[in-house]
């Protein structure tokens, strides 16, 4: 589509005047795209700095010193040290900075990207079938390359669900990006016999294409799946006529609510969950 820009010039050159002259130009729609352009490169800039200057290098470090001892099962490294004679109350509170030390990083990005997503999805829904299978496989194929780890990728999934997506597609990212990951899988196969190795990821490909699914059909055996969405760009008017500075406004607005609605539970349950953790490794021998 095309607009037609007439330009007249009146100019008396020995009792002659010059024509209308046309140009025509493309119709540039710019406007219509602030919000999926923003939000692109948001998730670029989420992802690049996690995956570039965290995760992967942690991932490649661990795949280095797979077979050594670690100060606990809970984390790998020590910000307080906590000394074999250690009353059980200190054991439980330093063991429990140590968790959260630990986590601090993924739990961040997950907090940020889950509100991310959230933002995104209320803007473009995704596309989801009627087929439970195939939408939990989905959910596990986008949670390959995050490389989130479990704890990491609660609030990412959150992010899905409170953005309206499917809780199958939630749950199949859940346990597909701590465990499929290709570092992962390779330490995996590096620590433990192979036949173990092989019955862990048989066991997480039940659950993910058997399992959920199955478990969500039953749960909802008495009422219809929500209709299908499909993902269209939306535009605010017919012509466009939002401002980059408006949308900007409207989308941080947006994002800040959803990453205080993540936050909220998150660091509730996560200071819960550690001193649990820690108190349950500490008085169970």
């Amino acid at each position: 589509m095309t607009e037609v820009i007439a330009i007249r010039y009146h100019a008396s050159l020995g009792g002659r005047s010059m024509s209308t002259l046309s140009l025509p130009l493309p119709l540039r729609r710019y406007r219509c795209y602030y919000r999926p352009i923003i939000l692109a490169a948001a998730a670029f800039l989420l992802l690049g700095v996690f995956w570039f200057t965290s995760r992967y290098p942690q991932l490649l470090s661990k795949a280095e010193h797979v077979g050594q001892a670690l100060p606990s099962m809970a984390y790998g490294h020590e910000v307080l040290r906590i000394v074999e004679d250690a009353p059980w109350w200190q054991r439980i509170l330093y063991g429990a900075v140590n968790w959260l030390d630990s986590m601090k990083i993924g739990m961040t990005f997950g907090v940020l990207f889950g509100a991310l997503l959230n933002t995104f999805l209320r803007y473009y829904p995704l596309k989801i079938g009627k087929n439970l299978y195939l939408n939990s496989l989905k959910g596990a194929l986008v949670g390959v390359p995050m490389g989130v780890c479990a704890n990491c990728a609660v609030p990412t999934a959150c992010g899905v669900t409170r953005g309206h997506g499917r809780i199958e597609v939630a749950l199949g990212f859940l346990f597909s990006s701590p465990n499929f990951n290709p570092v992962v899988v390779m330490m995996t196969f590096m620590a433990l016999p192979w036949t173990m190795s092989l019955t862990k990821y048989a066991i997480v490909l039940l659950v993910i294409l058997v399992i959920v699914p199955t478990v969500i059909a039953w749960l909802e055996r008495s009422k219809p799946l929500k209709a299908l969405t499909v993902c269209i760009v939306p535009l605010a008017s017919s012509d466009c006529k939002e401002t980059f500075l408006f949308v900007s406004k409207e989308l941080a607005l947006d994002y800040i609510k959803n990453v205080w609605m993540l936050v909220k539970p998150t660091v509730t349950i996560m200071l819960l969950a550690s001193v649990l953790a820690d108190a349950l490794l500490t008085l169970i021998p």
